[in-house]
């Protein structure tokens, strides 16, 4: 009997082992642990997505074709687990020894079946993430936010206080002399933090004002020379910042921006597109670029799909991407994605909402 003993003993040792193992298999893939491995995959597959649809939408626009926009109004990630223990004997069996005629099974079924709800932006909507400029204040909460003020002014503004900023999508001319050096002051002045933003919001509305820092009871002589380019008032040291074109008042820039879809257009401009489509009428010869190199999308074509990609999308049996190696041209095109982002949200629209199972 010492012998059945040893045997049950062992045949109840597997039994638990097996079912520890199924629920632990179980559990540690789901509940509080999914959060974690779900919120980052989905977040990912969402980005990449926008990314894809972006560039696709810069394609179209170079065929003439309008751009088509989607948002992901809702994520729910569902999960079915199913798991079973097997256990088979044949008690009749002259001279039975349990142990000797017992099998074990350990079985179970997985399925991930997640609900994405798309909702494509019409109307209003679409009206105002395309072809409403850039409102100032987005513009400037950007900027505060760590965004270049170089790139992010070029691809947004058209003029500074009637300084125009760059040139005109598919124009030669080189951009004006002022306009550049303009950028620069920006950047050099905000990065020694002598210029600042105050946002404010009175009767509904929200406004934003650019401060001139001193240092030691002092005017820095760059910050004097921005106020001078602009035309402002030296003796103040807060200008608000309002959309216009022209020069009104000498307490306010007048900042005049781009729509989206001009910015896309300027950047469709620059593809490199097969010349056979270009010959057989299909969309119109490369232009040079509206931005300098630093602030360009370089999007190339090919024949097949290429292997080491940033983003990449097929449009009429033509593959476009952005070169993974191409760092310039991978920070502006997240520039238009920010962009994008910021005029998604500068109206009303509910933002989106991830749901994901933790039991």
């Amino acid at each position: 009997m010492a012998l059945d003993d040893d045997r049950c003993r062992h045949l109840g040792r597997t039994l638990r082992l097996a079912a520890l193992a199924l629920l632990l298999h179980g559990c540690t893939g789901f509940g509080p642990a999914a959060v974690g491995r779900d919120r980052i995959d989905y977040a990912q597959a969402v980005a990449r997505s926008a990314q894809r649809e972006m560039l696709l939408n810069i394609v179209k626009l170079r065929f003439g074709e309008p751009p088509t926009l989607s948002s992901v109004s809702q994520i729910v990630a569902g999960y079915t687990i199913e798991g079973r223990v097997d256990v088979g004997t044949n008690l009749l069996r002259p001279g039975y020894w349990l142990g000797d005629d017992v099998s074990v099974g350990v079985g179970g079924t997985f399925s991930d079946r997640p609900t994405i709800t798309y909702n494509p932006v019409r109307g209003s909507d679409y009206a105002r993430m395309l072809l409403t400029p850039l409102p100032p204040y987005e513009l400037i909460a950007m900027l505060t936010s760590g965004a270049p003020a170089d790139a992010t002014l070029r691809l947004a503004v058209k003029s500074l206080n009637g300084v125009p900023i760059g040139r005109k999508p598919g124009d030669g001319t080189p951009p004006d002399p002022r306009s550049i050096e303009t950028l620069e002051l920006l950047e050099m002045l905000r990065a020694r933090g002598i210029l600042g933003t105050e946002f404010e919001t009175s009767g509904g509305e929200r406004h934003v004002s650019l401060l001139v820092n001193e240092t030691d009871g002092r005017l820095d002589p760059d910050a004097r020379k921005l106020i001078e380019r602009f035309r402002l008032d030296p003796s103040r040291r807060k200008f608000r910042i309002v959309f216009g074109f022209h020069r009104n008042r000498p307490d306010e820039i007048s900042i005049y921006t781009r729509s989206l879809v001009e910015i896309l257009n300027a950047v469709a401009d620059e593809i490199q597109v097969p010349l056979d489509l270009v010959h057989g009428g299909q969309t119109y010869a490369t232009r040079g670029p509206a931005y300098p190199a630093e602030v360009s999308v370089r999007i190339r074509s090919h024949a097949t799909r290429p292997d080491d990609a940033f983003v990449t999308v097929d449009y009429g049996g033509v593959w476009y991407s952005i070169d993974n190696g191409d760092f310039a041209s991978k920070r502006t095109f997240g520039l238009l994605m920010l962009l994008a982002a910021v005029m998604e949200t500068a109206g009303h629209s509910p933002l989106p909402v991830i749901t994901i199972p933790s039991g």
